[in-house]
């Protein structure tokens, strides 16, 4: 039973890897700040805390 538990732990840990190489190799290094999305979608930060 030992056998098959690390088949599949080792086949998740693969998986897991593979996500962490495809998201390095797509990464830019871009980052779009929290201000930059507000503003995008017509708001500053004062008038997300403006009550309506």
């Amino acid at each position: 039973m030992r056998g098959e538990f690390t088949v599949t732990e080792t086949a998740a840990d693969l998986g897991d890897l593979a996500l962490v190489l495809a998201r390095q190799l797509a990464d830019s290094g871009h980052r779009t700040s929290l201000d930059e999305v507000i503003t995008l979608f017509g708001h500053t930060r004062e008038s997300l805390n403006t009550p309506t």
